[in-house]
């Protein structure tokens, strides 16, 4: 696959042909769709992952967000400064003596039923399948907190489709509810409840057992929550994710609309990277989405993470029984599939 090797060598030109190919027939396609719908091409393609998406809605949401992200994590960085870099280095290289087994642990005691699902490993994570054959793909990564933070959010996609509604499984109302809801059952779990104080307790416990390395309780919560603005996006701080979203929403959108050409993205991503302070180490090429044609589908991360703090929030307000730092994770997965993973809906898929 071409976008592998632009990557590896962290050149946009090996793939820019092909990509510009690509691009051509997602404008035509997108030309179609918004004729039919009398709506505007980038926003056309939105309605491939969440159908009735706007761009004004969106524009408008985030344009609020950005600026309080930047400035909310310049007060962070200030205050920060050096402080805690010491545990998030050490704990980013924990290097663990069975890391396949310590992964299938917290994954089945998330709730993903192993004996229904496998995982993997490729050069993007991800998760696909649905009901008894779902699989989860990994990173391969030996950053320690990224790792985490991947097979947590992808465990959340996984949960998903194992419990979509089981008496639907064979026509349209056994599908799920778009990309957003899709992204925000993922996201509770890296951020709500991966980034949480009692994850992180649970995290020692589960590290010490598999491969009897010592950390302090919080010592992850510390290293999952340090702010890193040089980070890439699956690597990022919360904070810092929120821009790599928002720049890339506007990348893509200029794009299909016409404002900017393929040959330009390499400029405006490096421009937009500097006005956000962001990452730039690998360029256009370091998600795999738009060269595998997921044009249109990155504001549903940021999207899904807004969905997935209200969600959390009626969790824990209805439910007394959780205990995630002794690894009790029924009552969070029950909530989740009671009111939301079986749960029957219609929703359509253009692609």
């Amino acid at each position: 696959m071409l976008w592998r090797q632009a990557k590896k060598a962290r050149d946009f030109e090996v793939v820019a042909p092909s990509f510009g190919g690509l691009i051509n027939l997602y404008r035509e396609y997108a030309t179609k769709l918004s004729d039919y719908y009398n709506i505007g091409k980038y926003e056309s393609l939105l309605y491939n992952y969440n159908y009735g998406c706007s761009v004004v809605f969106i524009d408008k949401m985030f344009r609020k967000i950005k600026d309080t992200a930047l400035t909310l994590r310049a007060k962070v960085l200030t205050k920060q400064k050096s402080k805690h870099k010491d545990t998030y280095d050490r704990i980013r290289k924990i290097k663990l003596n069975n890391k396949q087994h310590f992964i299938r642990g917290v994954i089945k005691a998330i709730g993903f039923d192993l004996t229904k699902g496998c995982i993997g490993y490729s050069d993007h994570p991800c998760s696909t399948g649905c009901y008894d054959d779902v699989r989860i793909v990994l990173q391969k990564n030996d950053h320690f907190v990224s790792l985490v933070e991947s097979f947590v959010h992808e465990t959340g996609h996984a949960l998903y489709l194992q419990n979509l509604p089981p008496n639907n499984k064979h026509n349209l109302l056994g599908d799920f509810a778009g990309y957003l809801i899709h992204e925000s059952q993922a996201l509770i779990w890296e951020f709500c409840i991966g980034k949480s104080k009692e994850f992180s307790e649970f995290l020692a416990k589960k590290i010490y057992e598999i491969s009897a390395i010592e950390i302090g309780e919080h010592d992850y919560f510390i290293a999952v929550n340090y702010i890193n603005a040089g980070s890439v996006r699956i690597d990022s701080d919360e904070l810092s994710y929120i821009l790599h979203i928002i720049m890339r929403y506007e990348v893509e959108k200029k794009l299909i609309e016409g404002d900017i050409e393929v040959t330009d993205i390499p400029q405006v991503w490096k421009t937009l990277s500097k006005e956000y302070n962001i990452s730039n180490d690998y360029g256009c090429v370091e998600d795999i989405h738009w060269y595998a044609g997921y044009i249109g589908y990155f504001p549903f991360y940021l999207l899904g993470a807004m969905y997935a703090s209200q969600f959390y929030n009626k969790i824990i307000t209805q439910n007394n029984n959780i205990n995630i730092s002794e690894g009790k994770f029924g009552e969070i997965a029950t909530f989740l599939k009671n009111h939301i993973h079986n749960k029957v809906t219609y929703t359509i898929h253009l692609i």
